[in-house]
């Protein structure tokens, strides 16, 4: 079973996310803050990283950038924001961007995709 870190200080719209990914026989780690979702990259070092590019307590630069020194080398990050152009996430080391508002079909699609490339 692949493991999923979400990353999202939202709480209502990370559970969404949540029941979502879990509907699709994922397991998701749970984080609420880019410190938070540092913790557990180190810990639980999951097969993808969802997050979102606006949190309070680090930048979607920072918080990238430190996933990428904690992860394994191939782990795909998938940047959500409504906030973003594509090209910003992927220039500082995402490998995908998905624009909020999306579909729910939108979000497993490109979850399935990043999972089968890692």
């Amino acid at each position: 079973m692949s493991a999923i870190l979400l990353v999202e200080d939202n709480q209502a719209i990370r559970e969404l996310i949540g029941m979502m990914l879990d509907d699709e026989g994922l397991r998701v780690i749970e984080a609420g803050s880019g410190h938070q979702a540092l913790t557990h990259a180190h810990g639980a070092l999951p097969d993808l990283v969802i997050t979102d590019w606006t949190l309070p307590d680090l930048s979607g630069v920072d918080l990238v950038r430190r996933l990428r020194a904690t992860l394994r080398p191939k782990t795909p990050i998938l940047v959500l924001s409504g906030a973003l152009d594509a090209s910003s996430a992927v220039e500082v080391g995402a490998t995908a961007y998905l624009p909020k508002p999306f579909e729910p079909d939108e979000l497993i699609g490109c979850v399935r995709r990043l999972l089968a490339q890692g």
